[in-house]
């Protein structure tokens, strides 16, 4: 509401990383996420309206970087498709561009292949 009132272009802002600068988007209201860090690790992950798990998942808060993703997962026993940069955000543009990953695509398809939920806040 705050940033439709006074006419603002809003922006949802998690590590910055953009070529294209996307992300800096000046004179915006920027909403950043980078404090969003928690990661749950899911033995039989259950998506939202349904009653059956899908198996082993891992939830990822808004803020998380690969870095971070990547040394839970190490100490937990998986893996997931992200990112050469480890401070690229595992969860925000890297993920709505496809989530290609020079490392593991090739053998575990796209980072967006692999993704079981998304939850999104809309603005209304």
């Amino acid at each position: 509401r705050f940033a439709s009132r006074h006419r603002l272009r809003l922006v949802v802002r998690n590590t910055g990383h953009d070529n294209a600068g996307r992300s800096a988007a000046p004179h915006s209201f920027q909403i950043h996420t980078s404090l969003l860090k928690n990661i749950t690790l899911h033995q039989n992950f259950v998506p939202a309206g349904s009653t059956r798990g899908s198996g082993p998942a891992v939830t990822l808060g808004a803020g998380v970087q690969f870095y971070e993703v990547n040394a839970h997962g190490a100490k937990n026993g998986y893996i997931v498709v992200g990112g050469e940069c480890p401070t690229v955000g595992a969860v925000g543009g890297f993920l709505q561009g496809g989530g290609v990953s020079s490392f593991e695509s090739f053998m575990r398809g796209l980072a967006v292949d692999n993704l079981l939920e998304y939850e999104v806040v809309t603005s209304n």
